[in-house]
Formats: structure tokens, C-alpha cells, sequence
């Protein structure tokens, strides 16, 4: 599942934890870590200048295939692969 801006916040912990429950390894990469927390932030310009702008999609696509070669580490089958994201997160999928 891959966050929208505002970072893994508690909706996308409670998706992640809704398609466990469904039989699914789900997994929800902190993709903005690197700059910060962004759910700290409620100032949009701040976050994007601090945050957002500083986070490139080379880094983004080798944090996810990170956190998919994490995922089959801990035995997920990565031969049957999905992805959703939202807002940047689905711009990334």
C-alpha cells in the first residue's frame, strides 16, 4: 500500500491491517523517512518544500522494491503481486 503525502498515517495502517485480515501480506513502506515524519505536518507548503520535493521516484521505486523483497523474506508470495496507493501513492502505482 503506498501512502499518499501525509505519510503511513492511521488509515493506511487500518488498510494494511484490513487486507491481513483478508489473507493478504500487506505491507505499507515509509517512503518519506529519509526527510522526515510526514504525518507531523499540517502546513501543506512547508511539507512539500521539506518533505515531498526532496523525495524522488528513483528513491521511491527502490524503497518499494525494498519492501517487496522484504515482504518475500518473510515467506509472502511475491509471484501474485498487488499495489494501490493514493493521491502519491498512486501516482506511483
Amino acid at each position: 500500500v503506498i501512502e499518499e503525502i501525509f505519510g503511513v498515517h492511521e488509515h493506511i495502517k487500518d488498510l494494511c491491517r484490513r487486507l491481513a485480515k483478508a489473507g493478504y501480506y500487506a505491507i505499507a513502506p515509509e517512503l518519506f523517512a529519509r526527510q522526515g515524519d510526514a504525518t507531523q505536518y499540517t502546513d501543506m507548503q512547508k511539507l512539500f518544500a521539506e518533505i515531498i520535493s526532496k523525495v524522488d521516484d528513483v528513491q521511491t521505486r527502490v524503497d518499494m522494491d525494498a519492501a517487496v523483497a522484504f515482504a518475500k523474506s518473510e515467506g509472502a508470495n511475491v509471484e501474485k503481486l498487488g499495489i494501490t496507493g493514493f493521491c502519491y501513492g498512486g501516482r506511483q502505482t
